[in-house]
């Protein structure tokens, strides 16, 4: 089961995205970037540069990363160190993604904290950050360094406008990727000590025990300064307009308050076990699971699919109703409502995974159900529009050969001679209704009425 990012988004990650998708040029930039290799070549470089490390290099923090990637259900990207003394890592290649950490981090940060690092970087790839982070580096770079990657005519895309909107949505970005870390870890407590690091803890403090509740208390202390007023925004807005990073209180606020959410339990449950969990009372909860798709999207796709789709978000109790009434959808084992108890739903909603979900779908009747329907009736052999021009008496009798008892025919004059045959069929009406379909249900003795032209003074 494929893990929806949406689950881990920070709002301001998807508002930000929207935003910068929405910047004129955008749109222009990425085709050229998707179409010119620079992932790739980054890739080479990368590779030429750095040292990675595998099973047989560094073994140890090789194996730091697959209980990750297993828990993410994600392939396992290759890892590389560089040598860099400023404690960093990143995440490069949208086709095949891999993970560079720098020599800093692991002078700064002691080993146990070096998987809730990796799971970070996953987070990246879970939440399908990658392309636009090569894009984002690229742009941050400067724009005359980025221009002279982008051809003759896309200069004009790496303005500063574009620049601001890339740091922006990369800080917002990094609040995902420790939602995911946090989900690793089962707190964010890992991840509130990995930003103590990053603001000036060093692990060779041996004989000073990290105060997270101080630093917790700190930066309840930062966001009442930056909220007090208008001008201390602004200058927290000024200091950070550039970076691509947001500042490790930051980090640490966010992660906090969204591992204190129900939405934490809930992806926690549901992600990380089956059944039910027990609350804190003693009592069985059930665990619920995200709809994969609001109720609308499933609508004209297979019964089939959309039952394989909900039964691999999690979800148990399924049940099929046909219906044989024609509407938007009247295409055999195509869907054409589906609630979750009774309700319709939207993406990502958490529902029970034993809530009962109803799929409707159509099926026409067939030849037997149809004919057990209509006790008593004949059908209509051709619709009206199929009888016009027609001979008359060949109408007549193919309507009596198929039970019709009550039919007459009625003389219309043709009034110019070029635009009608004689003895064809003008309009067919059945109980007063001149636009009927074929396969009609009607009684035998209902009044047909099969107007035809003639010249003559009389016609049969």
């Amino acid at each position: 089961m494929a893990i929806p990012p949406d689950l881990f988004l920070h709002d301001s990650d998807k508002a930000a995205l929207s935003a910068l998708k929405a910047i004129p040029g955008f749109s222009q930039l990425l085709k050229w970037f998707m179409s010119v290799g620079f992932e790739k070549q980054e890739h080479i470089m990368n590779m030429g540069s750095n040292l990675r490390i595998d099973e047989n290099q560094m073994p140890k923090y090789y194996h730091m990363l697959l209980p990750v990637c297993e828990k993410l259900q994600i392939k396992v990207p290759e890892l590389y160190i560089t040598l860099n003394v400023t404690p960093n890592a990143w995440t490069f290649g949208d086709t095949d993604p891999y993970i560079v950490i720098t020599s800093g981090m692991l002078e700064t940060v002691p080993d146990e904290l070096i998987p809730t690092v990796l799971a970070h970087e996953c987070g990246h790839i879970v939440c399908r950050h990658t392309l636009y982070t090569l894009m984002g580096s690229l742009i941050m770079m400067g724009m005359d360094v980025a221009a002279s990657y982008v051809p003759l005519g896309l200069g004009q895309a790496v303005s500063s406008s574009l620049q601001m909107a890339f740091a922006y949505w990369m800080r917002c970005s990094e609040l995902s990727a420790d939602r995911v870390a946090a989900f690793c870890d089962g707190s964010a407590d890992k991840t509130i000590r990995l930003c103590m690091h990053f603001a000036g803890y060093d692990k060779d403090f041996y004989d000073i025990k990290p105060n997270i509740s101080a630093f917790l208390a700190q930066i309840e202390d930062y966001k009442k300064l930056t909220s007090d007023n208008a001008w201390n925004k602004t200058l927290e807005f000024l200091w950070m307009r550039n970076k691509d990073h947001p500042q490790s209180a930051i980090r640490a606020y966010e992660c906090n308050e969204w591992a204190k959410s129900q939405q934490f339990d809930k992806i926690v449950r549901y992600l990380g076990s089956a059944g039910t969990e027990g609350s804190a009372d003693g009592t069985t909860v059930p665990m619920e699971a995200p709809a994969p798709e609001e109720s609308k999207a499933f609508i004209g796709r297979k019964a089939e699919d959309v039952i394989k789709t909900l039964r691999e978000a999690g979800f148990t109790n399924i049940r099929t109703v046909r219906t044989m009434d024609k509407g938007p959808v009247s295409k055999d084992g195509l869907v054409t409502e589906v609630k979750a108890a009774g309700n319709f739903f939207g993406q990502f909603e958490w529902l029970p995974v034993d809530a009962q979900i109803v799929i409707t779908y159509f099926k026409g009747a067939t030849e037997k159900e149809d004919v057990s329907a209509h006790p008593g009736m004949v059908r209509m052999p051709d619709s009206a529009r199929n009888f016009i021009g027609r001979d008359c008496t060949e109408v007549a009798k193919q309507l009596a050969a198929s039970g019709f008892t009550n039919i007459l025919l009625e003389r219309q004059p043709i009034l110019i001679q070029l635009f009608a045959r004689e003895g064809s069929v003008a309009k067919v009406i059945a109980d007063h209704d001149s636009n009927f379909e074929k396969g009609t249900w009607y009684l035998p003795e209902t009044l047909i009425r099969i107007v035809y032209h003639s010249s003559k003074p009389q016609f049969a």
